[in-house]
């Protein structure tokens, strides 16, 4: 029997893709002698983020330093339309101890983000800000194994900016995959990105300065290729005249 799981971003391989130019963030290949099935009818959730670093060589006059960053920030909203800065950027503050410190968004405008330092003592520091991309487009591909190499099909595009903004845990603000997929054996599931600036999915969990706002994760169900091909032992065939089909 096929086991219902969550396949998280960890689960992905991360890559650094160019700015203004459409490449590759993400990376997923079923393993081999497994499926996946990838669900249409449970909500997901993604997250698309950039970074910047910011230098400071003086002591700040303020509490709150404000940073305009290379592109424009997505907000989220919850069901009620009220921003919630705190999803839609983080910061990573070290001065003069040496100790990354997170400091919080308090407001959003456009490509400027107000963060709360309380730091108006050192005289060197910077600031690593990691926030949800407002604009550019991402794309879902599969990567299908064939005899003489491997082709390629979108399933899907969608606007970064319409993603990000989604609250993503309502009904009213709920993401899903975009379409029934199974991966059979050594078949890959891509995200591409073309954005202004580089996009950065690494969450750097085992860093003193993650990045917690990069999310993704996509209810599937998994089991092994003798399960499958029991129930459907053309699979493979008509995985791919199906995906193929949509080139």
């Amino acid at each position: 029997m096929a086991s219902s799981t969550v396949l998280t971003l960890s689960q992905f391989t991360v890559s650094t893709p160019t700015a203004g130019v459409n490449s590759l963030a993400l990376n997923y290949k079923s393993p081999l002698n497994s499926f996946v099935h990838f669900r249409t009818d449970k909500m997901m959730k993604m997250r698309i983020t950039a970074s910047q670093t910011f230098t400071y060589t003086a002591a700040q006059t303020s509490d709150d330093v404000t940073v305009t960053v290379s592109a424009p920030v997505a907000v989220v909203s919850n069901v009620y339309n009220a921003p919630n800065y705190a999803l839609s950027a983080i910061g990573w503050w070290t001065g003069s101890s040496g100790t990354p410190k997170l400091v919080q968004a308090t407001n959003v405008s456009g490509d400027e983000i107000t963060f709360a330092v309380n730091d108006t003592t050192s005289t060197s520091a910077t600031l690593l800000v990691y926030y949800l991309l407002g604009a550019g487009n991402y794309s879902w591909v599969v990567n299908v194994p064939l005899a003489t190499g491997t082709a390629q099909a979108t399933i899907h595009t969608g606007s970064i900016e319409d993603v990000n903004e989604m609250d993503q845990i309502s009904s009213d603000g709920a993401l899903y995959f975009p379409q029934q997929l199974i991966l059979p054996e050594n078949y890959s599931l891509s995200l591409y990105v073309l954005a202004p600036v580089a996009v950065n999915m690494a969450q750097n969990s085992t860093t003193t300065t993650p990045n917690t706002l990069a999310t993704l994760s996509i209810p599937t169900d998994q089991g092994t290729m003798i399960q499958l091909l029991s129930k459907l032992p053309d699979i493979k065939q008509t995985m791919n005249a199906t995906l193929l089909g949509l080139r």
